[in-house]
């Protein structure tokens, strides 16, 4: 393939990365327009109460899911246009719709126990309840919108998650400002606004694709992505096992405000790895079929990891600062957190990219592993430095667990699979971003105003550099194109 053909896929999935990020942004993003709100109404025990249950769910649906986004990424690109796409869609939405209402009939009559044993209280029991509800419609809500990504119907994605989005914001204003009903109104806003999501987007699916079920399509897709489960889990595990851990080990208020901080070390997460990952995962298996796919895979990863060391620097020094403008000041201390956590997301955002070649080998087996070991590693960091230094002990455990997911992850990947990665340039840019946040740490300011604006100097010299080494995707990004949608 030509250098043009490097550059077209590199821009397809640079543009697709920055219209689903606005997607992202505005559903992850729910919570840090939430921060003021949460902050001033519910004290640090409660936050983490709140967290703790969100934690649940999210673990609760990954069995619920069936791991069915990945499968069905891959199998519709294999059977897109022919027959047995429609039915392909409507056997992954009955599935999920299935697993999601009998995870709510078991989790009903355990609510109480899953409250003690979670939170360490039973006055909580009605959160679960209504955690399993959420449950029923986030995944209904994600097997369409993953459909979506399918189709690279990025523009599509972006309305449904503002439309969330808009709905959340005013339903939590007006169940926790205007009624008061603390937690109860957290999860009151996040079951009506995903309900409210959730059933038109499966009415416009299956009026599309019809009402059908396969069993041989959906043996198929277990079979791909059930081996992945296992290491889909332990991932969980190593992003959040912290938060038990801490509720073990501390109190319910170390985990509200460990939680703030970890919500703000994730923006690297939320902005770059997140929204890249939802294209990547697509688009790695179109590029496959290209003469040199193993020099874009190179190429592609190179550029991302630029734009990673930016808003890792970002997040490092100016999230801090942020969290000081917007949170209560009892949530003061997890600022400390924050700069070590950015460091973490970038890791395991590169390490995303590192599993290409065990993705396209279908060694999702291997991808378990992998972080099998990485969460073993955190658990013993956790026990170790969690009792003397709390916050900040967690923050090492996963910094240093997610070192362990990338660099493993890219040795086995590379046995598998041989892509030749621009190495010496990638450290540099590490290097560059250390390099920059130490003189930012040495030259801080008494007075806030000076401290953001020398922070901003020094992030977008760093940033220039950078794009100034990726002018020609630039230059291709902001050339006339042809719509998304």
């Amino acid at each position: 393939m030509t250098s043009n053909g490097i550059q077209k896929n590199v821009k397809t999935v640079a543009r697709h990365t920055v219209v689903y990020g606005l997607g992202i942004v505005a559903r992850k993003g729910i919570g840090f327009f939430l921060i003021p709100l949460y902050t001033h109404y519910l004290a640090p025990a409660e936050y983490g109460i709140s967290h703790l249950v969100a934690l649940t769910s999210a673990f609760l649906v990954f069995f619920i899911s069936l791991n069915m986004s990945y499968s069905l990424l891959k199998f519709f690109a294999e059977h897109h246009g022919t027959a047995k796409e429609n039915l392909l869609v409507s056997t992954a939405l009955i599935s999920v719709t299935v697993m999601g209402i009998l995870a709510l009939a078991v989790v009903l009559p355990l609510s109480r126990l899953l409250s003690l044993l979670i939170t360490g209280r039973t006055d909580s029991y009605h959160l679960f309840v209504l955690m399993a509800c959420y449950n029923v419609f986030e995944v209904i809500a994600t097997c369409c919108l993953t459909y979506i990504r399918a189709l690279r119907k990025s523009l599509v994605f972006v309305l449904i998650s503002l439309a969330e989005f808009i709905a959340t914001i005013s339903l939590n204003i007006y169940f926790i400002a205007g009624k008061g009903y603390g937690i109860t109104g957290v999860w009151l806003s996040f079951v009506i606004s995903q309900g409210c999501i959730a059933l038109p987007l499966a009415f416009w699916v299956l009026s599309r694709k019809g009402i059908g079920f396969s069993p041989p399509l959906f043996r198929q897709m277990l079979r791909y992505g059930m081996p992945m489960l296992p290491g889909n889990i332990t991932e969980f595990l190593m992003h959040y096992i912290d938060r038990p851990m801490l509720r073990f080990l501390g109190s319910l208020g170390l985990v509200g405000t460990y939680s703030l901080g970890h919500k703000f070390g994730a923006l690297v997460n939320v902005f770059i790895g997140g929204p890249f990952e939802q294209i990547w995962s697509a688009h790695l298996f179109r590029v496959a079929r290209e003469s040199d796919a193993r020099r874009i895979y190179a190429r592609i990863a190179t550029a991302y990891l630029k734009v990673l060391a930016a808003c890792a620097l970002a997040v490092a020094m100016l999230a801090p600062l942020a969290l000081r403008l917007v949170a209560d000041p009892k949530y003061y201390a997890a600022s400390s957190a924050i700069p070590v956590l950015a460091v973490a997301y970038t890791f395991l955002a590169v390490s995303r990219i590192f599993r290409t070649g065990l993705l396209l080998r279908q060694r999702t087996d291997a991808v378990s592993w992998i972080t099998l070991s990485a969460i073993g590693i955190e658990i013993v960091l956790d026990v170790i430095l969690i009792p003397p230094y709390g916050i900040m002990g967690a923050a090492t455990a996963l910094l240093v667990g997610f070192l362990h997911l990338m660099v493993a992850t890219c040795i086995v990947a590379h046995w598998e699979y041989v892509i030749p990665f621009e190495y010496c340039q990638m450290f540099c840019v590490a290097l560059g971003a250390i390099g920059c946040f130490a003189l930012s740490s040495l030259l801080q300011s008494d007075r806030m105003i000076n401290d953001i604006a020398l922070k901003l100097l020094i992030l977008l010299a760093f940033s220039g550099i950078l794009a100034v080494s990726e002018r020609t995707v630039l230059r291709d990004l902001i050339a006339p194109r042809e719509p998304v949608l």
